[in-house]
């Protein structure tokens, strides 16, 4: 499939439910680290990112590297 025919129809989907909360040992400190999955909606790619926050302008750079990784920004974005 292409760059073009993955994007043909989709959405850009961010799921709520696919943000994981996790507490792991960090130089023997215990942190919250979350892990973020962005899906399109067409061709069901993911793309996983971590995170210590989830702050708004985290989100947006999460989207903003996930638009780059999937080579371009999609007409929707649907968030559950």
């Amino acid at each position: 499939m292409t760059q073009q025919e993955a994007f043909k129809g989709m959405r850009h989907l961010l799921e709520n439910r696919y943000w994981s909360e996790y507490k792991v040992s960090i130089a023997g400190k215990l942190v919250k680290l979350y892990v973020h999955c962005t899906i399109l909606g067409y061709s069901r790619y993911r793309k996983y990112d971590f995170s210590f926050d989830k702050k708004q302008t985290t989100i947006f750079d999460i989207l903003s590297e996930a638009f780059y990784y999937f080579g371009g920004v999609c007409s929707r974005i649907q968030v559950d």
